[in-house]
C-alpha cells in the first residue's frame, strides 16, 4: 500500500499514539511519500513498524518522536529515505531479528543514534548529530 502526503501535519498526542503504525503481510511493503509535512509524536515513537516491510520518503519534512524516530520489530524491515532538507529528530530501535536503515541526502539531518541498525548513509551535503542512547 502507498500513501503521500503533501504540506500536512499529523500529531499523536496521546501515550502510545505513534505518527506512523505500519504492520504489512508478508511480502508487501507500506509505503509513505511525505513532502513539506510533518509527522511528530509526544509520546511515543514518531514510526512503528511491525511485520512486514516500510519505507518512508520525506522530502523537505520533520520527522520526530518523544520515544524515538523509529521502532522495528518482530522481524520487520523499515528504510527512511530523507532529502530536501528534511529534519529527522530521534533515536532508531531495531529488534535482533528486523533491519533498518536510514538514508540522507540534499542537506537533510539526523539527530539521533541507531541500536541495531542495518545500514546509515549519507551525501557530502547531510549531516548525523549522532546523540548518545
Amino acid at each position: 500500500s502507498s500513501s503521500t502526503f503533501n504540506n500536512t501535519s499529523v500529531l499523536a498526542k496521546g501515550v502510545g499514539s505513534n505518527a506512523i503504525d505500519s504492520s504489512s503481510d508478508g511480502g508487501t511493503t507500506a509505503r509513505i511519500e511525505a513532502t513539506d509535512s510533518s509527522f511528530r509524536s509526544e509520546q511515543a515513537v514518531a514510526i512503528q513498524v511491525e511485520k512486514g516491510a516500510f519505507e518512508g520518503s520525506f522530502n523537505g519534512s520533520h520527522v520526530s518522536g518523544a520515544q524515538g524516530l523509529m521502532n522495528v520489530a518482530y522481524g520487520a524491515t523499515g528504510l527512511i529515505n530523507a532529502d530536501g532538507k528534511s529534519y529527522l529528530e530521534g533515536d532508531i530501535t531495531v529488534d535482533d531479528d528486523a533491519t533498518g536503515s536510514v538514508n540522507l541526502k540534499d542537506e537533510s539531518l539526523w539527530k539521533g543514534s541507531i541500536k541495531n541498525g542495518t545500514q546509515i548513509s549519507l551525501d557530502d551535503s547531510s549531516i548525523w548529530r549522532m546523540t548518545q542512547s
